[in-house]
């Protein structure tokens, strides 16, 4: 078997065979097992099995290089691994907000977890017109719960070693350097992409001094501010609704020790993706709620950690974190419209809708970084200003 190319279904039942002793009780493995590939992300093979009871599991495949761009970016396989860990470090601290880990195997970068069904992505459903009530207060408890309880020494205790290097993740972590803090800003990066429509826009957005004040201070903090374990890249297609109405995070493959707001802000500039979907499918009432998803998520953060205390000067650090939430939003934001991997809010990008949707989005991260320059900051003020943005009439 060639572990180092593509993986089929018939490769992922002879796999599932061989550990069916760590299955049991789980999952059947026998003749009537169904397999079929169901992943579209951007790096990886994800195939869901179903056995003759309906039981079902996930088994993720690494590739050795980014899916969506092919063998010329190559990529560390042993990513797989990590995402291993973390999922077991995360469902330690907090129970039921991710899935759970059946096996690993690191010598076929591949792991086999719970499947989590019946449900679809919160990003699905943004794009269906859908809302996920409830989305905001499950993802601020969550980076609230790591934040607190996944910090260096927080690790240290649940019997891991923070100084391995797995933790500060280099490859992956390079993937987001380039594609979130440098080549959204370059006019020569190869791999940026936008409609000439959009040139303006983009122009505009580049040379607005609140952004690049955002942009250069982002990176600064996702550099050098190592406060807890992250998700590190969590958008709403990493985020699944269960029928049940929870939300359960997944693909931590870029977990790294790094700000925690770099988590809530990724997921903040998503929500707006969809509120700006909603305001052009669905209507103004869908739009503010998916808003108020955002805000519920910060809310939720700040109770979770009572913001981590004060700094060093016996300040209360609400203002720092609004501040970082704020620029790793308005990064977030920038990289989805003008760097490679695109948002399917985004729809046709290249349509009228999509155009419109895109200068919304960069609209939206002017606004928010003007906004995080202010002395006082406070969510709802991020909130109003994407509300201005988005010529939203809210009195």
């Amino acid at each position: 078997m060639n572990w180092n190319d593509r993986m089929y279904e018939r490769e992922v039942l002879e796999y599932v065979q061989s550990i069916s002793p760590s299955l049991r009780g789980r999952f059947i493995v026998d003749d009537d097992v169904e397999c079929r590939e169901i992943g579209d992300g951007n790096l990886n093979l994800v195939f869901l099995l179903r056995d003759s009871r309906g039981d079902a599991l996930c088994v993720k495949r690494a590739l050795p290089y980014v899916r969506m761009v092919g063998r010329g970016w190559p990529l560390d396989v042993n990513r797989v691994d990590r995402e291993h860990m973390s999922l077991n470090i995360f469902g330690k601290v907090a129970p039921g907000s991710v899935p759970t880990v059946y096996a690993g195997d690191a010598a076929r970068h591949t792991i086999v977890m719970e499947a989590l069904l019946p449900g679809e992505t919160a990003r699905s459903r943004s794009v269906e017109g859908l809302e996920c009530p409830g989305i905001g207060e499950a993802i601020g408890s969550f980076i609230g719960t790591i934040a607190r309880d996944c910090s260096p020494a927080g690790v240290r205790a649940l019997g891991y070693d923070p100084d391995n290097p797995e933790f500060r993740n280099e490859n992956m972590s390079d993937i987001t350097r380039a594609l979130v803090f440098e080549e959204p800003y370059s006019d020569s990066a190869s791999r940026n992409w936008f409609p000439q429509e959009l040139a303006e826009s983009v122009a505009r957005f580049r040379s607005c001094s609140a952004v690049v004040s955002a942009a250069l201070h982002a990176r600064d903090i996702f550099e050098n501010k190592q406060e807890a374990l992250i998700h590190g890249d969590l958008h709403t297609g990493s985020v699944m609704r269960l029928s049940s109405g929870v939300h359960v995070v997944f693909d931590t493959e870029f977990c790294r020790f790094g700000p925690s707001m770099f988590d809530l802000g990724v997921f903040m500039a998503n929500v707006v993706f969809a509120a700006i979907r909603a305001r052009q499918n669905a209507g103004v009432g869908s739009c503010l709620r998916w808003l108020q998803e955002a805000e519920s998520s910060w809310s939720r953060f700040a109770r979770t950690t009572a913001l981590l205390g004060v700094d060093d000067e016996g300040r209360n650090r609400s203002q720092e974190y609004l501040r970082e939430l704020g620029e790793f939003c308005v990064v977030e934001l920038a990289r989805r419209v003008i760097g490679l991997a695109k948002v399917p809010e985004l729809e046709d990008f290249r349509s009228r809708q999509g155009c419109d949707a895109g200068r919304r989005a960069l609209r939206c991260a002017e606004f928010i970084a003007e906004c995080a320059q202010d002395a006082e900051l406070s969510i709802g003020a991020y909130i109003d200003s994407v509300h201005y943005a988005l010529g939203l009439d809210v009195s």
